[in-house]
Parts: structure tokens; C-alpha cells; sequence
């Protein structure tokens, strides 16, 4: 579990909210729209009203305490390179921050961001290195290092039972459900004793680099 803290709730960090609470971490959100607050509130574990190029603000937000700080206001590059000016010289451990263009990039890197990411192209990139594989039929990012995969039952594992491939041992992964081939109805429920057939598909939740050991193989 990590604490994190999202500053800037667009559509890139109003996505992240759910998916990163999900998995377990602590996350609290920061904007100045009560509005965009309350839209994401339920999957927080804290909410703060406020300007994060303010200095008093940023302050308040004891931000040497979190994990991570996603600053996901890309679209206004000032305020982007002034909240991560901040948050470096306030004790954030690591920053993760958006960026709009190559020359943006280059000024938060410079500033102290500790990795900065293009949702946009990265995306672009994830799609054509997921989708261009046989075997992958759908991948989900939740967050950097994480992804739901829904993916061809390996040949290997049919016949054979979820106990028997332990995946979780293996792959560190979770068995999110198992999707029939018929109706395309999703199972969630799937028992140790379940045995894996040759039809449908099956949904995983991991590290990406694992499960990407699973994938290539």
C-alpha cells in the first residue's frame, strides 16, 4: 500500500483515482473545483480545496508523507512547473508529473520531477505493444507499474486447475474472472478447483513485468 497524493483533477487524474484506491493505496486529491472533487470523493481517502502553485497550500499538504505525487495539470504548463517547483522544494519524495510536449518534458525533468509521463503517446505506444500481440484482447492501466490483462487461455494451462497454474506464485497475479466464449458473460467467481478449458478468456491483474513473461512466452 503507498500513499499518494494526485494534484489536478482533469481527465488523466480523475482517472487514476479509482484504479489506485482499488489496489489498496491511500490516495488523497487536491484541486481548486469542489466540483471535480466530489466526483472522484469515494474512491478518496482525503480531499483538499486548493492552488498548488501556492506556496501556503502546498505546504499544508504535508507532501514529505506521501509516496507519490502525481501533478496531472499538463494542459497549463506554468502552473505545472511551478507545483512541481514547489513539491520538490517543500520534501516530496517523487514526483510523477504530466507533460504536454518534448520541451515541457525537458523543464520538469530539470526542475526535479522524478519521471514524467505523455498519456497521450504513451498510450499510443501501450496500444500498439499490447493489441499487436495475439494472445492479448484487452489491457486496462491502472497505474504504472499495474495492468488488467484479458488474455487467450494458455494452451498449457488447460485441463489443468487454478490451483494447479497458481499464478499469483508464479506471475504475481490475481484471476479476475473467467470470460466464456458463448455468451461473453464474465465469471468472478472462479474456485481453486476450477479447471481452465480451451475456450474463452481469462482476466489478470499484475505487475506488468511479469505478466508480460506470460504473454511473450
Amino acid at each position: 500500500m503507498k500513499n499518494i497524493l494526485i494534484l489536478g483533477l482533469g481527465r488523466f487524474g480523475s482517472a487514476m483515482v479509482k484504479p489506485l484506491s482499488e489496489l489498496g493505496n491511500q490516495v488523497v486529491v487536491c484541486d481548486t473545483d469542489e466540483e471535480k472533487i466530489n466526483h472522484v470523493i469515494e474512491y478518496a481517502a482525503g480531499a483538499k480545496i486548493g492552488d498548488c502553485t501556492s506556496e501556503k497550500f502546498i505546504s499544508s499538504l504535508g507532501v514529505e508523507d506521501f509516496d507519490i505525487v502525481f501533478v496531472t495539470i499538463g494542459e497549463n504548463l506554468q502552473n505545472s512547473l511551478v507545483a512541481v517547483t514547489l513539491l520538490k522544494d517543500h520534501g516530496a519524495k517523487c514526483v510523477y508529473a504530466k507533460a504536454g510536449s518534448d520541451m515541457h518534458e525537458k523543464l520538469l525533468l530539470r526542475l526535479g520531477a522524478d519521471k514524467v509521463v505523455f498519456p497521450e503517446r504513451d498510450a499510443g505506444a501501450r496500444i500498439a505493444n499490447i493489441y499487436g500481440r495475439e494472445s492479448v484482447f484487452e489491457c486496462i492501466e491502472l497505474m504504472e507499474n499495474h495492468s488488467i490483462f484479458e488474455i487467450k487461455i494458455p494452451e498449457e494451462w488447460v485441463g489443468k486447475s487454478v490451483r494447479e497454474v497458481n499464478v499469483r506464485h508464479h506471475y504475481g497475479a490475481n484471476i479476475l474472472g473467467i470470460k466464456k466464449a458463448k455468451d461473453a458473460s464474465l465469471d468472478p467467481n472462479v474456485s481453486p478447483d476450477y479447471v481452465f478449458t480451451s475456450e474463452g478468456t481469462v482476466m489478470l491483474m499484475g505487475e506488468v513485468s511479469r505478466l508480460k513473461k506470460l504473454i511473450n512466452r
